[in-house]
């Protein structure tokens, strides 16, 4: 996704934080998307302190994967970093719609789909506020917040 954005956006800088393995693997998508000079990579746990000051904090098929409890305290790194004017967006269900039971996500890793009303609640008590809800070609909410 941060190579098809810096792709798209020339003038656009980006940071990947991720596991050590993303991260390591991720240097050939880069280099291939002919981005690799606009790209910092931060290998490390997004429970750790996130790198601050930057516009917009993407999250990608993370939320997901975690029971609400941790699901919290990873959008509190992101708006404790994005503080205090840049953005957080996520994807999830919307209203309306009933969350993903993908059974592998809960089994494994006690995470589940959420409706909108669930990762709104989510993300007030992270401190952050839903400021716009659009869709994506998928149907999916994509959610965008401001730290309060």
């Amino acid at each position: 996704l941060l190579a098809e954005i810096l792709r798209a956006r020339p003038e656009v800088r980006g940071t990947l934080v991720d596991l050590p393995g993303p991260v390591a693997r991720s240097s050939e998508i880069f280099q291939a998307a002919g981005v690799a000079d606009r790209v910092t990579t931060v290998a490390q746990s997004f429970f750790d302190p996130l790198p601050g000051g930057r516009d917009l904090y993407i999250l990608k098929n993370v939320l997901g994967d975690w029971p609400d409890r941790q699901a919290t305290a990873i959008l509190r790194r992101c708006a404790d970093a994005a503080r205090p004017s840049g953005r957080v967006v996520f994807s999830g269900t919307g209203p309306g719609e009933d969350a993903s039971p993908e059974l592998l996500m809960m089994v494994l890793v006690g995470g589940r789909g959420r409706m909108f009303d669930e990762l709104r609640e989510m993300a007030r008590e992270a401190g952050l506020e839903v400021k716009a809800v659009g869709r994506q070609a998928s149907g999916r909410a994509i959610v965008e917040c401001r730290p309060r």
